[in-house]
């Protein structure tokens, strides 16, 4: 009679699952530091503000959200770059937009897939010699 071992299953997955997530983590962190650069700067509260959450799953996906802890910082995403430049006081008193979230996720995204991808073969390995 065979016996069957879920628990190695279920650890191994699990160890999977936290090497997923910490890649995320890690990627976000990337595109967080990106976006710290872009941010507006008129009193450095959206640039200070930017966060990475702890990964969380919720049913088949584990997720990280990375943003501003400022509510009026959506309003400066909206619209394209006025000059593509940064913008000064005077225009982002009148209302000019600038993204700097978007931009930052575009610039960052090879390299935090890349990073994404060496924690799963990390967790991979990791649960193979469990």
């Amino acid at each position: 009679m065979a016996v069957r071992r879920t628990h190695n299953l279920r650890a191994k997955a699990q160890t999977i699952e936290a090497g997923f997530g910490l890649g995320l983590r890690k990627g976000g962190l990337l595109v967080r530091g990106r976006a710290q650069t872009n941010a507006p700067v008129l009193s450095g509260r959206m640039m200070r503000g930017v966060n990475v959450s702890e990964p969380r799953k919720t049913g088949t996906r584990i997720i990280v959200r990375i943003g501003p802890n400022v509510d009026y910082a959506k309003y400066s995403e909206e619209e394209p770059y006025v000059s593509r430049r940064k913008l000064g006081r005077i225009s982002a008193a009148k209302g000019a937009k600038m993204p700097w979230l978007k931009p930052a996720l575009e610039t960052e995204r090879s390299a935090a897939m890349n990073v994404i991808r060496a924690s799963i073969k990390d967790a991979l390995q990791r649960a193979k010699t469990y």
